[in-house]
């Protein structure tokens, strides 16, 4: 039995050590990543995903620590992925969520990761569906994505989650002029956090003005949260389980065409991962070097060999 199945078959039985030695696998080889995707059991529980997005700075990980209370009294086992920015360094994560969600840390049904996005521009990383993965099969019932920080791009997050929360502050006046044909039309919920602060009502009429100017259709609750007046939270979560509730048939059918999507997404990956030794065989060498050398434009030169690659296949 190899490494790797002997670490899956580990980790279904909940070694948590099991578990983070597969993420890093998982962040540093997508080749294996694949492979640790065989060996997974088909998972068809019922596994909430709930993501967490917003600029930088917002309180996204505080918000998250917060919700994860709340499913704790619940008895249901938490994840949480956590993307960060990758020090130069060391290529891992640049913050450390563990740190921002400490209080959760020494409770062995929270498992709480951070992975580096490693140049990935879509807010989360190349491997994330494939971690997702493994966490709802080591038996997680609520998986929170917090993803790196986005504002009109960075939508990969939509690929692997059942519902975003977008997190915003009161002094985010300049970011929301220029996200509202973005991230605002996929936001399920908005979390208006900081609200202790001046300016959160203002901020709130400006929200529900770009919604009516940018005729989003469905209606997005605001809601106020702070730390400071430890206040807003169960708010959030009633809404959260709301949604999930009332849109059991909506997620479903958005399971659909993520399980879609990732199909696409990894198929694309894998080929791109594995572009260098397919461009290295016989004709498609011979395209390559006419290139290089100047004798063929790379446009003419692209058509030719996915051409060929099409006939291959």
């Amino acid at each position: 039995m190899n490494e790797l199945k002997i670490l899956v078959n580990d980790t279904l039985k909940g070694n948590k050590r099991s578990l983070s030695r597969l993420i890093s696998i998982i962040e540093d080889d997508y080749n294996k990543a694949i492979e640790i995707s065989t060996l997974l059991p088909l998972e068809r529980r019922k596994v909430f995903k709930i993501g967490v997005t917003g600029s930088p700075g917002t309180g996204k990980s505080t918000i998250i620590s917060k919700l994860i209370t709340f499913y704790r009294e619940k008895n249901l086992k938490v994840g949480v992925v956590a993307v960060d920015p990758t020090s130069p360094i060391t290529g891992g994560a640049i913050l450390g969520d563990r740190i921002r969600m400490q209080e959760h840390y020494s409770d062995e049904d929270v498992f709480i990761r951070s992975l580096a996005s490693r140049g990935y521009m879509e807010g989360t990383t190349r491997g994330c569906s494939v971690v997702l993965d493994l966490l709802s099969a080591a038996k997680f019932d609520v998986i929170f994505v917090e993803t790196v920080g986005v504002g009109q791009i960075g939508f990969s997050i939509l690929d692997v989650v059942d519902i975003l929360v977008l997190v915003i502050m009161p002094e985010s006046g300049d970011f929301i002029q220029t996200m509202k044909a973005g991230i605002l039309e996929i936001a399920d919920i908005i979390a208006l956090n900081k609200a202790e602060k001046q300016g959160a009502e203002y901020m709130k009429r400006m929200l529900e003005s770009s919604f009516e100017s940018s005729q989003i259709p469905k209606k997005v609750p605001i809601i106020f949260t702070s730390e400071i007046l430890n206040n807003g939270y169960e708010e959030l979560y009633a809404e959260l389980e709301k949604i999930h509730f009332e849109s059991g048939n909506d997620i479903e059918s958005k399971a659909k065409n993520v399980r879609l999507n990732k199909f696409i997404k990894n198929l694309q990956l894998m080929f791109l991962e594995n572009l260098p030794n397919i461009l290295n065989r016989g004709e498609l060498k011979e395209i390559q070097d006419k290139v290089e050398f100047g004798e063929i434009s790379p446009s003419v030169a692209a058509n030719i060999a996915y051409k060929k690659i099409v006939n291959y296949c």
